[in-house]
């Protein structure tokens, strides 16, 4: 039997995630129908893309469309934490998204696309990674929880990746790790199996 590509394991996997239902997930009734119980956050870094998902039990992976990628996560608590993180962000998002029955990658180095999972339908909405990441768009702090998940992982992965700056040292202003892009294409190669 042929391995499947690591594109065709990335796609799956993210459909899965796009296609669950609460209740199939396990998760505890929101307040109101809108309310998110799961996110998924895609972005596109160099000649990929990353996706981070979160939902309310805590449960959080990250997956890499060239192969790797952390499932679950829920066994350290502090990416539970980061997940629950995510919602509450997403939660605090939400009305900034608009359903939609299309759920597309970004297309476009810099895009960054949102999908909340809620029990009437997901919602989405895009940003560039630029205003995201210099807190000029509304879904910052949701951006900024999915790059907390990636830290966490990160820091639980017990691996030295080498870079210029000390590869555990995080911004104080904004939490997360400096050269991110770089750093996460490395920590993605070495769990691939690859050389960084």
């Amino acid at each position: 039997m042929q391995k499947p590509a690591p594109r065709d394991v990335y796609l799956g996997l993210r459909n899965m995630a796009l296609g669950i239902t609460r209740e199939e997930a396990g998760l505890a009734a929101t307040f109101i129908p809108t309310e998110p119980w799961g996110v998924i956050m895609d972005w596109v870094i160099s000649n990929a893309t990353a996706t981070i998902i979160a939902f309310s039990n805590g449960h959080a992976s990250i997956y890499l469309s060239t192969g790797g990628g952390f499932i679950g996560g829920e066994s350290h608590e502090s990416v539970r934490t980061a997940a629950k993180k995510m919602i509450a962000a997403a939660v605090e998002c939400q009305p900034y998204t608009h359903a939609s029955s299309e759920y597309p990658l970004p297309q476009r180095q810099e895009e960054v696309l949102f999908y909340l999972l809620t029990d009437a339908g997901i919602f989405t909405t895009s940003a560039s990674n630029e205003d995201l990441g210099n807190h000029h768009h509304p879904l910052w702090k949701l951006h900024d929880a999915a790059q907390g998940i990636i830290t966490r992982f990160r820091l639980n992965s017990g691996q030295q990746i080498e870079c210029s700056a000390n590869p555990f040292a995080t911004s104080p202003a904004t939490g997360r790790w400096p050269d991110r892009e770089a750093d996460f294409m490395k920590l993605f190669d070495q769990e691939a199996g690859g050389t960084a």
